[in-house]
């Protein structure tokens, strides 16, 4: 049902700027999240402009929720969420201060990532509305993005766009109306467009690296672009830049034995040293420093 005669307003017109604890903005806000401490209150929105996910992180909290012909009186657990479509009105009323991630979500970067997955009519896309449901994937995603929002400083681009082009793909998948057949790549990247992008990966080491530039450079769609990637390399565009990362943290540290590593860290790309002796312990086994000492 559409609710043309109502005036549409922005999630985040209705969630006061006090309640919200930090905010993370993706793809040119394609996809915001929102970490709040919401208190007691009563909400009612007209219909919204954009998709709006209320994710659950405190234990229990107690919410009335009317939306679409539907209502849900009762206990939300920790990693439980609704769903509320653009162009549909809703109320919600809770009893307690809860934390809770807002997912605000432009119905184009739906459609855009509908288009470059292949769904057919990706413009005609309709988001269901849900009251109340848990959904272990939406879980794992919506902690991947609350674990950035924290960790700001050491999270990279890369990874953040990563994670909102496979939110953007379950919600496509799992919670749209429309029968969508997506269109399978076969055969991944060719020598010539693999050869490019690691080219550009090699000189662009030291700097944040986007999805979008790769993709550009070789004339595919981001998710196209991840997908492909994959089946070529066996490992995600992150994974692999991070690995190309810690090759170069070793030949700096052999190289250099007295260099700084926070000096290290930023050469090679990582956020910080912190980020670097993370990631180089996961890959092997070893801290910066004691590598550095052996080589």
């Amino acid at each position: 049902m559409r609710y043309e005669n109502y005036r549409r307003v922005h999630p985040e017109d209705k969630c006061k700027k006090e309640w919200m604890i930090s905010r993370l903005s993706l793809l040119n806000e394609g996809l915001v999240i929102r970490y709040d401490r919401a208190p007691p209150a009563e909400i009612e929105f007209s219909p919204l402009t954009h998709h709006l996910i209320v994710f659950v992180l405190s234990n229990e909290r107690h919410q009335i929720t009317r939306m679409n012909g539907q209502e849900y009186d009762g206990a939300m657990h920790k990693g439980e969420f609704c769903l509320q479509p653009a162009n549909v009105p809703a109320f919600y009323r809770w009893k307690t201060t809860d934390e809770i991630l807002l997912f605000v979500i432009e119905p184009l970067f739906l459609s855009k990532i509908a288009a470059e997955t292949g769904y057919m009519n990706p413009d005609l896309i309709e988001v269901r509305s849900l009251v109340k449901t848990r959904d272990r994937k939406i879980e794992n995603l919506a902690y991947s993005f609350l674990k950035e929002i924290q960790t700001e400083s050491i999270g990279s681009k890369l990874y953040r766009e990563s994670l909102a082009n496979l939110f953007g793909i379950h919600l496509l998948r799992k919670y749209c109306n429309l029968e969508a057949k997506i269109q399978f790549f076969a055969g991944g990247l060719s020598p010539y467009q693999l050869r490019q992008v690691i080219d550009y990966i090699q000189a662009h080491l030291s700097e944040e690296i986007g999805l979008k530039p790769m993709a550009d450079l070789i004339g595919i769609s981001q998710c196209h672009f991840l997908r492909e990637f994959k089946k070529t390399v066996g490992l995600t565009p992150h994974k692999y830049i991070m690995q190309e990362r810690v090759k170069m943290a070793k030949r700096l540290l052999k190289k250099q034995q007295n260099l700084p590593l926070a000096e290290v860290a930023l050469t090679c790309g990582f956020s910080n040293q912190s980020h670097l002796g993370r990631v180089f312990k996961q890959q092997t086994n070893m801290t910066p420093k004691i590598y550095q000492k052996q080589a």
